[in-house]
């Protein structure tokens, strides 16, 4: 009866011991999927603001270039009822 009761205890004794290498691993794997999710929106919020100044930057240049053309237009093409 003694031995039964040890080997029982025994094989409890692994049993946590399994557990807590298991929850062990699962919580490394989940602080490093967190830290990488971290990261993800950081490089996402990063990109949003490039997109924003990109959009700023390409209209810009756009009205820059309209303003030039029309500058050209004017000077070049003397229209009577603009002056």
């Amino acid at each position: 009866m003694l031995t039964a009761e040890l080997s029982r205890v025994n094989s409890v004794t692994t049993t946590i011991t399994t557990d807590a290498s298991t929850l062990s691993t699962i919580s490394s794997h989940y602080t490093s999927l967190t830290n990488l999710s971290v990261t993800a929106r950081r490089a996402l919020k990063g990109l949003e603001n490039r997109e924003v100044k990109e959009v700023v930057a390409f209209w810009g240049s756009l009205a820059f270039f309209g303003g030039c053309v029309g500058y050209v237009i004017w000077t070049r093409v003397w229209i009577p009822f603009l002056f």
